[in-house]
């Protein structure tokens, strides 16, 4: 049986999302640099923990090129796809310097592929379609950043986390407009998790709908760990689920049970990769999900 192994990992923009792992693990770090040291090296760690674990990797506040993770992704055979490298972008989206979501293809287990990375509600998204050489399906993955709102907040309001709801149901609106694939595969900083979105009470007691509700709605499938894949020390939520992995097939939107995967394979096969200071150069865990073929 083939598996696809898929990541979604949070990178961390900075040494001060890093400086959050490390205040939740009492390691003190300062921007000296000696700690500055102490971030490249757990970036280059990074790099070795998760390069050829997967066959692709969805990634958030990735910023350049230039960092540990996607240089050795790279030599390592693997192509980056971002919103300044799609052909069809704005030229004034292409003079940035910098991009969020980024997703990382092992080139010799996909072809045809196509960039469709876009501005989606004012943050840029990396989208692409390729075939799947194992199986010859067609599949697009998503890397999305969901904007946030106070997780604190005793109760939930549509206002509250209204942009990323907005956000999440343009992604699933632009999936639509991609003719002729088979899957669909979305990996994402939700910045929230299911356990937090009841406080807007019971869907039917409501005129909106939130962002996980957006994507069962349309069919998609969580892929979760139900473990804290991120830490923010003095917080409430000090650690939370963040991070998720939504899966859907063509003939799942149909309504019908029948798959192009094996027989009871499409299930909750999401696992934590390690967390560590020294492995690991941000405040999130890198989440992995197998999907059997």
């Amino acid at each position: 049986m083939n598996t696809l192994n898929i990541i979604s990992y949070n990178m961390g923009t900075n040494i001060r999302d890093f400086a959050w792992e490390c205040e939740y693990l009492k390691q003190e770090i300062d921007d000296s640099e000696s700690g500055q040291q102490m971030y490249k090296k757990a970036q280059e760690n990074t790099a070795k923990n998760l390069v050829d674990k997967a066959s692709v990797y969805l990634l958030q506040e990735v910023e350049k090129e230039d960092r540990a993770l996607i240089v050795s992704l790279k030599i390592a055979g693997y192509a980056i796809f971002h919103i300044l490298n799609n052909p069809n972008a704005p030229e004034n989206t292409k003079k940035r310097d910098s991009f969020d979501t980024a997703i990382a293809l092992k080139m010799d287990v996909f072809e045809k592929i196509e960039n469709h990375s876009k501005i989606i509600n004012g943050y840029d998204t990396a989208i692409i379609s390729t075939t799947y050489k194992l199986s010859e399906k067609r599949i697009i993955f998503v890397s999305g950043h969901v904007p946030g709102f106070n997780l604190e907040e005793t109760k939930l309001y549509k206002a509250d986390s209204l942009d990323g709801d907005k956000y999440c149901l343009t992604i699933i609106n632009t999936l639509a407009e991609i003719e002729g694939t088979d899957m669909q595969i979305v990996g994402a900083d939700m910045n929230a998790n299911p356990e937090i979105m009841t406080k807007a009470g019971k869907k039917n007691n409501r005129e909106w709908t939130h962002r996980f509700e957006e994507f069962e709605d349309a069919g998609f499938k969580i892929h979760r760990t139900k473990k804290a894949t991120n830490v923010k020390p003095n917080s409430n939520y000090c650690k939370r689920e963040l991070d998720f992995i939504f899966v859907r097939t063509v003939l799942h939107t149909q309504h019908t049970k029948e798959s192009f995967f094996k027989p009871n394979t499409l299930g909750n096969t999401t696992r934590l990769l390690k967390w560590d200071s020294s492995l690991n150069a941000s405040d999130h865990r890198p989440i992995l999900t197998q999907l059997p073929f």
